[in-house]
Formats: C-alpha cells, structure tokens, sequence
C-alpha cells in the first residue's frame, strides 16, 4: 500500500514552503520518528518526520519552493518484506518527476548513459527540458544502467520510469511489472 507524503500547513497564513534538505532518498527504508526532509516557512525551519515505517518510493518534489498539500513524496508501507517497486533484486528505477503543478510531461535532450555504463551516486544520467527549465537527474544508487526509456527528443509522461539502475543480472521486466508503469515501451 502506498501513502502520499504531502506539505502539512504549519500556521494559518502559510500557502508554501522551501524544501531546505532532504535526509533520505528514493528506495530508503524510513522508521517512524525518522527526519525525512528540512522545510523553511517564512517564519521557520520544520523538521518532516516519517509518520510510520516504510520505504520512500518516490520523491515528486526534491528542492524548491513547494505549496501546502502538494505531494513532496510517496511512500510504501513494508509489506512483505520486499521493497516492491522501488527495489528489486537490487534494481532501482528511476521516475521523471513532476517538477511543478502544471508539469504532465518533458523531452530527454541528452542522455549521458546508456544500457551497461556503470555508474555511481550522483553521476548525471540525463538532461531534461520542461517547458520552463531543463534540469540534470542524477543517479540514486551505484550500479549498471539496465534499462533506458525513451530515445533522445521523445516526450516522457511524469512518472515514467526513464532508467533501471542496478546489478548486471536484476530482473528488469519484474521491476517495470511490479510497477504498473503504463508509459513504458
């Protein structure tokens, strides 16, 4: 079962917030009492705490300014012991995230790898032009880059996973079913 982690209101005039940092990432097991993320109010900074255990299945907002009840992230209850769709057999996908309200898609303009470079935490995967920005994604996780959607130029829907990083070997068709992703090829 998923959960959405959405930005709490902390007064009643406050319509936003600013994502300062975040203390996890994508695939991280999280317990109850864990500080996830740093928020700055106009009067404040708030320490987001995880409201149970579970595993950070993605992260929609990772920096800026975001509005109250938008969802920062969404989260995954345990289950049976499986870190289903974010993790399996040590293959993590990585989504295109939805970098503001109005975004629903964007175009890989250049990607920086391809189907078995291996990469490390942090290394740039892909630039990405929005209709306002181009942003770089980065990579999560060491591992081998297992699978790649779409081709340069193509449009890319939020939420597709545009890259399986992981151990050469992963089952890669097991993490895209176990997903639902629908905007796959």
């Amino acid at each position: 079962m998923s959960d959405t982690l959405r930005l709490p209101r902390f007064s009643e005039d406050q319509d936003a917030a600013t994502i300062v940092k975040w203390h996890k990432k994508e695939g991280d097991a999280i317990k109850k009492g864990e500080i996830l993320l740093e928020i700055e109010t106009d009067k404040s900074i708030f320490e987001l705490e995880a409201e149970k255990d579970g595993i950070i299945e993605e992260i929609r907002v990772s920096e800026g300014e975001i509005k109250v009840g938008e969802v920062l992230a969404i989260l995954k209850d345990r289950g049976n012991g499986e870190n289903e769709m974010v993790k399996t057999k040590n293959a993590f996908a990585i989504r295109l995230p939805q970098l503001s309200d109005a975004m629903e898609e964007a175009h890989a303009l250049y990607w920086r790898v391809k189907v078995g470079d291996v990469v490390k935490k942090g290394d740039i995967l892909v630039e990405v032009e929005t209709d306002k920005a181009i942003i770089e994604i980065d990579a999560s996780h060491k591992g081998t880059v297992l699978y790649q959607y779409p081709e340069n130029k193509k449009k890319i829907k939020v939420g597709t996973i545009i890259l399986i990083i992981g151990d050469e070997g992963a089952s890669v068709q097991k993490l895209l079913k176990e997903s639902n992703d629908t905007n796959h090829g």
